[in-house]
């Protein structure tokens, strides 16, 4: 094996920002070297038949009796021992080369005996400012660590994937830009959709993140009851449907979608909103509503990380509440607007996420394996 994916993400599924980074990530590689998943099976899932390329339950490698690892010293964030030895066991038998981490979470396993040589960590986030981020708001975010404690861990890896440009100005400072590289999101144009003259649909899409769910309780609260009009509804897609108040009315709420039914919600949008005010990283689904080809209205805080020029970007930045009524109600009411915005997204996406991309990582396996990229 050339190179093993590390995660505990369920990234075939597609639904989730991170599983569809990592889907990417993977089939960007499994064309041009032999390329397989240790999945991190917390919670017993089956995986399902058909994933891009082979994936390995921790919970299903047999690991050899009284194989029982000790925490490798310098190590105090996140080890388990039975993951340890499962991932002794999986590269003892597959001998990969290259192993890419997801999520510092996961990084401890690369000390494992017999890791892969070549240690690459993809950030999705610098988990440390996340985190701070949250703390701002009085919220405690899944991954605590502090910056000292990360770029500790990051400064073990031989290369760092930085999803968004902040992030490889930052790490770049810390730890050399050479051993950094950037990997945005990739995004395909469009796809062909149709455009209502009416509008009679606004999504939104997002697991029930503290961000999440307080970003749309806000906007339930402060501006749906402003713009909501005749037969038009909010489609709530993602876990955090639960957190909006049962008493909102003309809201939708789908739950979460695989991959399909995702994309069919996002082809049926007329308008999306992403109302997040604190949270840190990357906004995926702000870069998804442009991938579809539909006009958004979003915060700030939605846009950290996303390189644009109000003057061609497909969304419009509300600064404040009214600003948020006053561009849905232009929106809504003028379907020339829409359809502006709507046009400069291909744009938008081939100049800042395109999957052209993927050659950076292709590259990378190519000069560590030998694999023809």
């Amino acid at each position: 094996m050339d190179v093993v994916f590390v995660t505990d993400v369920a990234f075939w599924e597609r639904s989730l920002g991170s599983e569809e980074r990592i889907h990417q990530l993977v089939t960007a590689l499994a064309p041009s070297a032999r390329v397989g998943v240790f999945f991190i099976n917390r919670t017993q899932r089956e995986v399902p038949k058909g994933t891009p390329v082979p994936v390995f339950s921790s919970t299903a490698i047999e690991v050899p009796a009284g194989q029982k690892p000790e925490q490798p010293k310098g190590i105090d964030f996140g080890f388990d021992a039975a993951t340890a030895a499962a991932f002794a066991a999986f590269c003892q038998e597959h001998r990969p080369q290259i192993g890419i981490y997801e999520y510092v979470t996961t990084a401890y396993l690369a000390l494992c005996a017999g890791a892969p040589p070549f240690k690459v960590l993809d950030t999705h986030d610098v988990m440390s400012q996340r985190a701070r981020t949250f703390a701002r708001f009085g919220k405690k975010h899944h991954i605590a660590i502090t910056s000292q404690d990360e770029l500790r861990i990051l400064h073990r890896f031989d290369c760092i994937l930085a999803i968004q440009g902040e992030d490889l100005e930052h790490l770049g400072r810390a730890l050399g830009r050479a051993r950094v590289l950037y990997l945005p999101l990739m995004v395909a144009p469009p796809p062909p959709r149709r455009y209502r003259s009416r509008p009679v649909s606004i999504l939104f899409v997002g697991g029930n993140s503290p961000m999440n769910a307080d970003g749309m309780r806000w906007f339930c609260r402060e501006v749906w009851p402003l713009v909501r009009q005749g037969d038009l509804r909010l489609d709530v897609v993602g876990a955090v449907g639960a957190s909006i108040p049962a008493e909102a009315q003309g809201v939708v709420r789908h739950g979460r979608l695989q991959r399909e039914a995702l994309e069919a919600a996002y082809l049926d949008a007329d308008i999306a909103i992403n109302p997040v005010y604190y949270g840190g990283g990357l906004k995926v689904k702000t870069i998804e509503y442009a991938g579809f080809g539909i006009p958004s209205v979003v915060t700030g805080e939605a846009l950290r990380g996303v390189p644009h020029d109000p003057a061609t970007a497909p969304f419009l930045l509300a600064r404040t509440r009214e600003e948020f009524v006053l561009h849905l109600r232009r929106l809504l009411h003028d379907p020339a607007a829409r359809l502006e915005l709507a046009e400069r997204a291909p744009a938008f996406i081939e100049a800042r996420y395109s999957t052209r991309h993927a050659a950076t990582i292709q590259r990378l396996v190519a000069c560590v394996t030998g694999v023809a990229a």
